[in-house]
């Protein structure tokens, strides 16, 4: 009986060690030395084309501590490539060395950190190249320190820094940026997505504000500058790249912007540059300025009054586009270029005053410029109406969109003229009566396109010649009239 008991404790005890054996093999028991080894960061580095190395793997589970080292093989890891952290998309803690001198495109675009950022040093991290704002884990996290200090609500930007380099402070949480003396550049979407951002200062020695630098920084309410002579000379990336664009209060050297004096000897009002400036009520412009950049004067809502002075020879594309308040707007002689939209949007444009016919028919207009179709009248400098348009002596050609949608009850072209340009008579809605030479050859695409009251064309020539002179697509389209020849 004893030796029956025996054989059956053995063979508990030997069965319980080959259960053992295998639960231990296939990971079933809690805290294994295999568990254990497999729940440490595995980093995996590779050597670049300059002898030093990338972060290029990251094996972990979630919500682990990611820390960075500084030196792998006695060489400093100065990169982190776009595939490092595949494998794992969430941390606990993140720590970023100095060393690092970029990080490629979306490195951390699926990562979230769910503790905090620790940056080793502010000034070296604003030198960072980041191939895209979610290249910055700024962005993926509310915790971020810059060596043992934590960022605070007032981000300032030290005045030893020449520029911010793209993305490296996208995603700041805080309520104000102050940017010092000396810094220049400002880099591409840098301070993209800082949606709870209120207050910025800018100083005077910035030149370059990269595209998007502002972007959807939404809640930005009051916008500091040094002067306007200085924010003239900044060179904007695109429409995002002013944190000017609609913001409450805009102060120059401590006082609201609301009239503006261009200062003598500047050249070029330049692109954007009061893109959105809705406190802006009226701006002085000399005549040094010989060009206004595309979007300058956009979105000035309370811009009533423009005077152009002699020897402003180029408006840009949408300059004065949506200054929904604009009523009156004078043109000098000098005047050699109106981009496409420079005046769209301007529904309460009542006058355009003109110094001669002469000058104003010399004006390239690059595009439909909504100069007179919202039911501007054209006048001459003196104060006289244009109702009938006489062309001078001496004219070859009537430029492409040159009196698209003018308050014109007749036009008279006189011998000479040899082609009307694309859409240069379209939409003038008043329009009864034209005369055209017998001298045309061409008339544009859409050159009289719905000029629904046009009820004669007396033409200078034979019906045989009319039939000759090259005629563009709709070119009378919706204009019901009757052709009078010599």
């Amino acid at each position: 009986m004893k030796t029956k008991i025996f054989l059956v404790s053995v063979l508990i005890i030997a069965l319980s060690v080959m259960l053992t054996a295998c639960f231990l093999e296939n990971g079933l028991f809690g805290g294994s030395e295999d568990e254990t080894t497999q729940n440490q960061p595995e980093y995996e580095f590779t050597q670049n084309e300059e002898g030093n190395y990338d972060l290029s793997g990251y094996k972990a589970v979630n919500n682990s501590n990611l820390e960075i080292p500084s030196e792998y093989n006695g060489k400093p890891v100065t990169g982190i490539r776009k595939s490092a952290f595949d494998n794992c998309k969430t941390f606990n803690n993140v720590t970023i060395p100095s060393t690092v001198k970029w990080i490629e495109k979306d490195a951390f675009r699926y990562s979230f950190i769910n503790g905090e950022l620790h940056i080793e040093d502010f000034t070296a991290w604003l030198s960072t190249d980041l191939g895209s704002y979610v290249s910055n884990p700024m962005v993926f996290t509310g915790e971020v320190y810059f060596g043992e200090e934590k960022l605070s609500d007032t981000l300032v930007i030290p005045s030893s820094v020449r520029e911010i380099k793209p993305y490296t402070l996208a995603g700041f949480r805080g309520k104000t940026i102050e940017v010092s003396e000396g810094v220049q550049t400002i880099g591409e979407g840098a301070f993209y997505k800082c949606a709870d951002v209120t207050s910025v200062t800018l100083p005077s020695t910035l030149k370059t504000v990269g595209a998007s630098a502002f972007d959807l920084c939404k809640n930005i309410a009051n916008v500091y500058i040094a002067d306007i002579k200085a924010w003239l000379d900044i060179d904007f990336g695109n429409v995002k790249s002013n944190p000017m664009a609609e913001v409450k209060n805009v102060y120059v050297d401590g006082k609201a912007l609301k009239n503006v004096t261009i200062p003598e000897g500047t050249e070029e009002i330049k692109p954007y540059a009061f893109y959105n400036a809705v406190t802006l009520e009226s701006v002085q412009i000399p005549s040094s300025v010989k060009k206004i950049g595309e979007r300058a004067f956009s979105g000035c809502v309370g811009l009533a009054l423009l005077n152009l002075p002699q020897g402003v020879s180029v408006i840009g594309e949408s300059a004065f586009a949506y200054c929904s308040e604009l009523r009156e707007v004078g043109l000098p002689s000098s005047l050699t270029e109106i981009g496409i939209s420079a005046f769209y949007g301007t529904v309460k444009l009542e006058e355009v005053a003109i110094y001669d016919l002469e000058s104003y028919l010399k004006i390239n207009f690059t595009g439909s410029s909504g100069l007179l179709t919202n039911g501007a009248g054209l006048y001459y400098s003196y104060g006289e109406k244009i109702t009938v348009l006489e062309v001078p002596d001496g004219i070859e050609r009537i430029n492409d969109y040159a009196f698209e949608g003018a308050a014109f009850r007749e036009v008279k072209i006189p011998e000479g003229v040899e082609s009307i340009g694309r859409r240069s008579f379209a939409v003038c809605s008043m329009l009864n009566t034209v005369t055209l030479p017998g001298s045309i050859k061409t008339i544009g695409d859409m050159a009289f396109y719905d000029c629904r009251t046009l009820s004669t064309i007396s033409y200078g020539g034979t019906q045989s010649q009319w039939e000759k002179v090259s005629k563009g697509l709709y070119w009378s389209f919706n204009a019901m009239y009757q052709i009078e020849y010599n």
